[in-house]
């Protein structure tokens, strides 16, 4: 799901700042660049931590500065900081519903499937038709091994968002999970063309078409993962997806 996190939870945090008021306070502006470009999220922390700490903040702009350093903290996996800060939005806005599916994805991420499926959850009811959140959902319940709904949310997803590359991904996992190997492969390769070099899919795929019979296919996609992020075996162990 590493590529799926780097591109909806960002992309969320954005749509939620556009209507704020012009920002003058310029740690707050570095803190919505650093939320946009994602490409320094110890800068993140610091520039988004001045601007919550300085006091002058309204509440909306409080609200999403917790949330943009939240992301942050998810990214860099300090879980529990990042709920806490998810936590601290939702206190000022209780509707505020990126906060909803950023928590969902950190809770998710440390493990805590059943609070992330509430979350998930409280989100579709503020916005029925996200894919984002059916998305998380997904993932989630496959998982925990509910791969029969988990399939449903992927499907709901793609039908919101088609041929998003995250989302066939996420498919493609449930598929792994139920054993259906050549309807995981349909989806990996898919969500590959749309957007290659993705290292969870290549992983995934190569993994699967070991499965398959496709041992050189599978190890040269495992090769291509390890060259875009050498820990990927790790964090797919922890998935289980394995060779």
């Amino acid at each position: 799901m590493e590529g799926q996190l780097a591109r909806y939870i960002w992309a969320a945090i954005l749509l939620a700042a556009m209507p704020a008021a012009a920002l003058a306070d310029a740690d707050l502006d570095r803190c919505f660049e650093q939320a946009v470009s994602a490409s320094d999220h110890d800068l993140a922390i610091e520039v988004c931590s001045r601007a919550i700490d300085s006091g002058g903040l309204s509440d909306s702009d409080l609200t999403a500065a917790r949330n943009v350093r939240g992301l942050a903290y998810t990214a860099k996996e300090d879980f529990d900081a990042a709920i806490k800060d998810f936590d601290e939005a939702l206190k000022i806005d209780p509707e505020f519903v990126p906060a909803m599916v950023d928590r969902g994805i950190a809770y998710g991420m440390k493990g805590d499937h059943a609070k992330a499926v509430a979350d998930f959850d409280h989100a579709l009811e503020f916005v029925p038709n996200s894919a984002v959140s059916y998305n998380g959902r997904c993932y989630t319940l496959a998982q925990m091994g509910k791969v029969d709904d988990a399939l449903k949310d992927c499907n709901r997803a793609l039908g919101l968002d088609p041929n998003e590359p995250y989302i066939l991904d996420s498919r493609g996992y449930v598929y792994f999970k139920s054993g259906d190997f050549r309807r995981a492969l349909a989806d990996y390769d898919l969500a590959l063309q749309i957007d290659p070099g993705k290292a969870g899919t290549l992983f995934s795929r190569g993994v699967t078409k070991i499965r398959l019979g496709r041992k050189d296919e599978g190890e040269q996609d495992l090769d291509d993962a390890w060259a875009v992020d050498p820990k990927i075996a790790a964090k797919m162990a922890k998935i289980g997806v394995t060779p």
